[in-house]
């Protein structure tokens, strides 16, 4: 997995990166049911979680039940002060948009219409089309 660092990227960078992976992938990533940075082996990433290290994902998947219960749904990126500043609510949307999309064959035409109105509400380009 392709690890992004933020800090080198610009916001249209890391939407671009986010919204490639998740229509490339197809799918979200769970376990047992629940959207997570990894998946068990690896294979799945979510939209927020290709800018997560592999120690930083199973950190944050440690502590998302409890994390998630107090902060919400995007509440773990907070946990890495990395992530926060200039790009925290935009990271904080693709997550939401990978989280709250349907399962199952409508999840990734759920995600674009969620990115395309992040896309708006960030002044980014839309640069994307499903495979």
């Amino acid at each position: 997995m392709k690890y992004y660092d933020i800090t080198q990227m610009t916001a249209q960078e890391v939407f671009d990166a986010s919204v490639s992976h998740v229509i490339e992938q197809g799918e979200q990533s769970r376990n047992a049911g629940v959207c997570k940075y990894r998946s068990k082996d690896g294979l799945l990433v979510c939209a927020a979680g290709i800018f997560l290290t592999d120690g930083e994902a199973r950190a944050a998947d440690e502590v998302s039940a409890l994390w998630v219960n107090l902060y919400g749904c995007e509440g773990c990126v907070s946990m890495f002060p990395r992530l926060k500043g200039s790009y925290d609510r935009l990271i904080r949307g693709l997550q939401r948009a990978h989280d709250d999309s349907q399962k199952g064959k409508r999840f990734v035409d759920d995600f674009i219409l969620d990115v395309k109105l992040l896309a708006v509400s960030h002044n980014l380009e839309w640069n994307h089309e499903r495979a």
